[in-house]
């Protein structure tokens, strides 16, 4: 009796080390998102910024010309893949996708695709900011290049958005 007691307790004290250094995994990955990140250069001027943060809430804000849009939302990881979704908000917005970077020019107005806003029927204040739909878009950390998988009918998956971490550690201290 005293030889299956002391097996269980050796066995149950191997068990939870392993959890625990499954959860020091996880942590250690999740530590490689959390930070402000920078989008790489595109062949047309533009600036994005996504800012992960500990809390696993996101921000995104971008300009490009004359023109910018933002989002927030949360984060999750599945095994090695950073997943972001927008969080819903309550003022009217047009919408863009995130991820789209090419589109199908259209034979004519008539086909023009409707613009969508945060809010059914609503009409947005300004056509210079819009709201950044992000549903669920994966990111894999690469050659620590934060880089987009193109969804399924992407138009040119060799310009899916990639992200550079800051190098300012002590700005990205506060995102932890």
């Amino acid at each position: 009796m005293k030889v299956l007691y002391f097996i269980s307790i050796v066995f149950l004290g191997v068990s939870c080390q392993g959890i625990k250094d499954s959860s020091d995994s996880d942590e250690s990955s999740t530590a490689n998102f959390i930070g402000k990140w920078t989008s790489t250069p595109k062949v047309i001027p533009y600036s994005g910024f996504l800012t992960i943060k500990n809390d696993q809430t996101f921000s995104f804000n971008y300009g490009a010309c004359d023109h910018g849009g933002f989002s927030r939302g949360v984060w999750s990881l599945n095994g090695d893949t950073l997943i972001l979704n927008n969080s819903i908000i309550d003022t009217c917005y047009y919408i863009t996708e995130f991820g789209i970077n090419c589109i199908a020019i259209p034979e004519s107005e008539e086909d023009l695709p409707e613009l969508k806003t945060t809010i059914p029927n609503c009409k947005p204040e300004s056509l210079d900011i819009d709201f950044v739909l992000f549903e669920n878009e994966c990111f894999l950390l690469i050659n620590d290049t934060l880089s987009l998988i193109p969804n399924e009918g992407c138009l040119c998956p060799e310009e899916s958005d990639k992200f550079t971490l800051e190098k300012n550690t002590t700005a990205n201290m506060r995102y932890n």
